[in-house]
């Protein structure tokens, strides 16, 4: 398949459009039709005879092309990456990709992140933008709020609250049921995991300890009430 042609059919359709969106109806991108990889600085890539506007399904199939016609080329695979994944308050993007789309994707990441050489220049630049990134004040709100989402009691009412008088789907009740229903073999396994824990061996409890142990146990059926105990196991 010629991908190139098949992407310059595309960018020479949407020529006509100019640059300006407001005198367009509908949601169009901005592209650079030779990719910015290419040139020295993004000043110069985005020079107006090198811009193009396109509808957001011309944008992605554009990437794709580009990279399906030089595929060795990392820069062309991340520019094709961030188009499917890229979530922020302008663009949105959802994209339906097949199991064998999302396989290749990901195959294709994984490798070039595994396989990539990092100039000492260029740690040193993660390091310090990482450093000014813990500094700010967005970086000690986005710390504060996962710090209350764990700790919160009102975070926790809120969530209860939400799931009262909320019905069970019948999966959810089976999965219920099949985490309470543990068998005969699985707890004599680790009855005897327990007795051959030679860190409990000898070790006293506390009376605090003891007390909030009877009072957890309060009102709880044992799992053995009704069995008969023969030998070492329960019957």
């Amino acid at each position: 398949m010629n991908y190139i042609k098949i992407y310059y059919d595309i960018v020479n359709n949407a020529i006509h459009r100019g640059l300006d969106k407001k005198k367009l109806e509908g949601y169009f991108e901005r592209h650079h039709i030779i990719p910015a990889c290419y040139f020295k600085s993004r000043k110069i890539a985005s020079y107006k005879e090198n811009l193009v506007l396109l509808t957001g399904e011309e944008h992605i199939i554009c990437h794709h092309l580009l990279w399906k016609n030089n595929i060795t080329n990392n820069k062309l695979f991340l520019a094709y990456h961030k188009m499917v994944y890229q979530r922020n308050k302008f663009q949105d993007r959802r994209i339906e990709l097949t199991a064998k789309q999302y396989e290749i994707l990901r195959e294709t990441i994984s490798y070039i992140y595994k396989n990539r050489i990092v100039s000492d220049d260029t740690k040193r630049k993660m390091k310090n933008a990482w450093e000014l990134r813990k500094l700010s004040d967005s970086y000690e709100e986005h710390k504060e709020k996962l710090r209350l989402s764990h700790s919160s009691n009102e975070t926790k009412q809120k969530m209860r609250i939400a799931k009262l008088g909320k019905p069970l789907t019948d999966i959810h009740k089976k999965h219920i049921g099949e985490s309470y229903n543990v068998s005969k073999e699985a707890i004599d396994a680790m009855r005897l995991k327990m007795l051959g824990n030679d860190y409990a061996k000898g070790n006293k409890l506390s009376d605090d300890t003891r007390g909030r142990i009877s009072k957890s146990l309060k009102g709880r059926i044992p799992w053995n009430k009704g069995l008969t105990k023969q030998g070492e196991h329960y019957l």
